[in-house]
């Protein structure tokens, strides 16, 4: 019967590994763009200039999150924040804005940068 705490205590201690890794990456990628900054060509994306403006992008939905109120988009590349072809998960302005669009639907989307994050505006079915 020795071996039920070992596993126990094995347990414990990989998922504090675990949890600790994970606050560690948190820490060296930033809070809110996972570490983007870093990444080539992604300057712009903390740029002041692009606040409040209206941006707009295509690509398709990967996630719909309920509880978050996200949508996790694979888009194309964005010219005016020179964003690479990428996976991001936006903020939402409105939840209602899901109710045309599902998991793998091809989109188009409109989105701002407000308050440090990028939340979409506007998004439907791509034609």
């Amino acid at each position: 019967m020795r071996i039920l705490p070992m596993m126990a205590a094995i347990a414990l201690a990989v998922s504090t590994n675990a949890a600790v890794a994970n606050e560690n990456h948190d820490k060296e990628m930033g809070n809110s763009t996972h570490g983007m900054d870093n990444m080539k060509g992604m300057e712009v994306m903390n740029n002041e200039q692009t606040v409040g403006q209206q941006l707009s992008g295509k690509g398709m939905v990967k996630a719909i999150d309920t509880e978050a109120q996200t949508i996790t988009v694979t888009h194309e590349p964005i010219p005016a924040l020179q964003w690479p072809t990428m996976t991001m998960k936006f903020n939402l302005d409105n939840f209602s804005l899901t109710q045309e669009i599902e998991v793998n639907d091809e989109v188009v989307f409109k989105f701002v940068r407000a308050n440090g994050n990028y939340v979409i505006t506007a998004v439907k079915p791509r034609e």
